[in-house]
């Protein structure tokens, strides 16, 4: 069902890219201490040709505090270019490898049309139904966005969001996990 060969080096990188794996992860840094400034770095791996990008934060740069608990906790514009040959939908995944008890999911997003350049700030909800995708689960027990929230006091916090070229479009229409997604 997915496109291309990842390249990862670590076992959680690994472990997905046996469920099969994203054609590139974007690792985005956060630090929770409220007297810092929140932190983002994108880091493309696999596909050279393939790339994802934010317009509102920049490589190492600070993120606004408007996509997190703290804010507006609304998803922040993601854009990408140069999708694989074949590509017939697209997935995002959004998780914190980093939360205390498990890794934390905070957004599954599926069946985006692969003619769209990106979703827009504040996508999560009536936007992604217009487009025809769907949301999932995350775990704060929603369907939808969550932004970055860690417990007070735990340190940074790396977000992953994972971006998923798929080779057809799934057959669902109703929300469901990241577990289930990666099943599939």
């Amino acid at each position: 069902m997915f496109l291309g060969t990842p390249l990862f080096s670590n076992k959680l990188a690994q472990a997905i890219a046996e469920a099969p794996a994203p054609l590139i992860t974007t690792f985005i840094f956060f630090n929770i201490n409220s007297s810092f400034p929140f932190f983002a770095n994108f880091s493309l791996y696999a596909c050279k040709r393939f790339s994802i990008w934010s317009n509102v934060f920049k490589n190492y740069g600070v993120i606004p505090t408007r996509y997190t608990c703290d804010g507006e906790d609304i998803s922040p514009p993601i854009r990408w270019a140069k999708l694989p040959k074949g590509t017939k939908s697209l997935a995002i995944i959004v998780d914190d490898p980093d939360a205390p008890s498990k890794v934390w999911v905070h957004w599954v997003v599926y069946n985006i049309p692969p003619n769209l350049k990106g979703l827009k700030e504040g996508a999560s909800g009536s936007y992604i139904k217009k487009i025809g995708a769907v949301e999932g689960y995350n775990d704060f027990g929603k369907i939808g966005y969550g932004g970055p929230c860690p417990p007070k006091g735990d340190g940074y916090h790396r977000y992953f969001f994972k971006i998923y070229a798929l080779k057809s479009k799934l057959l669902i229409s109703y929300p469901i996990t990241k577990k289930k997604l990666l099943e599939l």
